[in-house]
């Protein structure tokens, strides 16, 4: 099961580097082990609704795309919701 970062923790970056550090940094009420989400998890996003201000979202597997400015949407896989 996937748990999404809450949309007030969503954060611009322009580099892949940065988006995967701020992730792994994030600690949301004790819970962490969060990562950029894949882009089908992102697409789940989108079909919820779910979406903060921003139309970009960096993925896991971004790494070669240039620099660019670009929201970061944290999720982390749970085993017992």
């Amino acid at each position: 099961m996937i748990e999404y970062a809450p949309t007030e923790t969503e954060i611009y970056t322009d580099s892949y580097h940065d988006a995967k550090l701020y992730c792994f940094s994030l600690n949301i009420d004790g819970k962490v082990g969060w990562r950029l989400p894949t882009s089908a998890e992102l697409r789940v996003i989108e079909e919820g609704g779910d979406w903060h201000n921003a139309t970009w979202y960096w993925c896991e597997g971004d790494a070669y795309l240039p620099p660019q400015n670009l929201s970061v949407r944290a999720v982390r896989t749970i085993d017992n919701p």
